[in-house]
């Protein structure tokens, strides 16, 4: 299983054969690194320790203590003092409380599905309340007011501390890194996204910065950075990215090519791409000057060249001269994909089989149809908006999404076909005609894509807008205008 070169770079490491089990294979499990000595591991604050008796009086003796220094050096120490006690509670009292919250969402689960056959008994009805309030009770908080009431002022005096001393103890400025994976089955560090998880003081205090920063954000930052500023939306550069590939399918016109270029951090493995027009000038002496700059560079290994109506000859200088590779549309960009024509059916299948997983890792068979119904609205409408602010989506698509929400509602994950006696379109009517106000897709697409007509007529000054009055509008008014016949929208 290992060759010399595994041998010699870890030595120490160790493979361990575990049990079978019911499959015919038995997994393994490899130490690469021998043991080392680790520091305590972090600690995690559980919402089930408000709801002991004891744990408000551990907050309000360590509140009691005198101590000397400024208003960051109190509130970190009395924060010390209650971690030690709230470790020796949860030591001592809930040793086992994840095997016990199981058992109560499965008694839960168990007798919602009763009642669902038999909605009028009472005794289950008055059985499930007692699960549900059991499965709520350890993380159920009703002692907040109390709570804030304790350690409140000494919480707001550490955050003004920083902004009168401008200064952070290394307990506040501390934070631990959780790696996210960007895609399934991640095989090296490049694959996962770095997560800094921060405590509640340090997060108060960068929300104060970032709110005192945002008012002056837009005027700093070029308007081609659409996304996490306010009144920018990331749908604008997406737009234009569409824009710029126009018609790259075909191969008449002037020539023209555009790099999606992906840069990286040089010390680190945070990369996202970035779309330009590639112009007569040495674009990559600029490359290379930025590169110095900023501390960024460009990764080869994703960076790829679209073109259209270019000879081979020139698009083999232009290729050797960045050092890339040709790439074919579509691709994903910004999480849609990027293609030369409008999008069609097949384009969104990808979006309707994202859909069909989200739903099918919900065991929501065990839910009352108010759970799922907020699950429509909170969770898959938000899914499928950020396509609809985007694109025109064809009727099919959108009948298609409309019968994955229908079928979830009344069937579960399943997705399967049940009696559905009111139609779908009743449900999306506002709470104030009787109804559950789930949003009609087909309506709020139009509607979202209206917000763009808007700001071009609005005046709005942005870097789509600036790009379709300054390629397709030009000197015509817009409501009178011929409509482009291979308009990517």
């Amino acid at each position: 299983m290992t060759n010399l070169e595994w041998l010699q770079q870890f030595q120490l490491s160790q493979a361990e054969f575990l049990v079978p089990g019911i499959s015919d294979h038995s997994p393994v499990v490899v130490s690469v690194f021998e043991k080392r000595k680790h520091g305590p591991p972090p600690f995690r604050f559980y919402n089930f320790l408000m709801g002991d008796a004891e744990f408000l009086d551990i907050v309000n003796q360590a509140w009691k203590i005198q101590v000397r220094g400024n208003p960051m050096i109190q509130l970190v120490t009395k924060l010390k003092f209650s971690k030690r006690r709230i470790i020796e509670l949860k030591k001592r009292k809930f040793k086992n409380v994840s095997e016990q919250s199981l058992q109560s969402k499965e008694n839960m689960q168990l007798a919602q599905a009763q009642l669902q056959s038999d909605p009028l008994n009472q005794d289950l009805a008055s059985r499930e309340r007692d699960y549900v309030y059991e499965y709520v009770r350890l993380a159920k908080s009703e002692e907040s007011a109390a709570k804030q009431n304790i350690f409140g002022d000494d919480f707001v005096a550490a955050v003004k501390n920083f902004f009168d001393k401008y200064k952070l103890l290394k307990e506040v400025n501390n934070n631990f890194i959780a790696l996210v994976a960007k895609k399934e089955n991640p095989n090296t560090v490049a694959d996962f996204i770095p997560i800094s998880c921060c405590n509640v003081v340090y997060k108060c205090i960068t929300k104060i910065i970032s709110l005192r920063m945002k008012k002056v954000l837009s005027g700093l930052i070029s308007v081609n950075q659409s996304a996490f500023i306010s009144g920018r939306a990331i749908q604008e550069n997406i737009m234009v990215a569409h824009e710029i590939v126009r018609n790259y399918h075909s191969k008449k016109g002037s020539p023209r090519c555009a790099l999606k270029l992906d840069l990286k951090k040089i010390y680190d493995t945070v990369s996202w791409a970035v779309l330009l027009l590639l112009a007569a000038s040495p674009l990559n002496d600029f490359l290379v000057k930025s590169s110095n700059c900023n501390g960024l560079e460009m990764n080869r290994h994703n960076t790829c060249l679209f073109h259209s109506a270019i000879d081979d000859a020139n698009l083999n200088l232009i290729v050797q001269a960045l050092d890339c590779f040709v790439g074919d549309l579509p691709v994903r960009y910004l999480g849609v994909p990027l293609l030369s024509a409008r999008l069609s059916y097949k384009d969104y299948i990808p979006l309707l089989e994202k859909i069909r997983m989200r739903v099918k890792t919900w065991k929501a068979r065990f839910l009352a149809f108010p759970g799922r119904v907020l699950l429509i609205k909170a969770v898959l409408n938000g899914m499928v908006y950020f396509w609809l602010s985007c694109f025109v989506l064809p009727k099919k698509a959108i009948k298609e999404l409309n019968t994955i929400f229908k079928r979830f509602l009344w069937d579960g994950p399943d997705l399967g076909k049940r009696f559905n006696p009111i139609r779908w379109p009743n449900f999306c009517q506002p709470y104030d005609c009787g109804d559950l106000g789930i949003k009609y897709l087909e309506i709020t697409n139009v509607a979202a894509n209206s917000r763009h007509i808007w700001d071009l007529v609005s005046g709005k000054v942005i870097i789509w807008t600036d790009s379709v009055k300054g390629n397709l509008i030009k000197d015509q008014d817009f409501w009178s205008m011929e409509i482009p016949h291979d308009s990517s929208w």
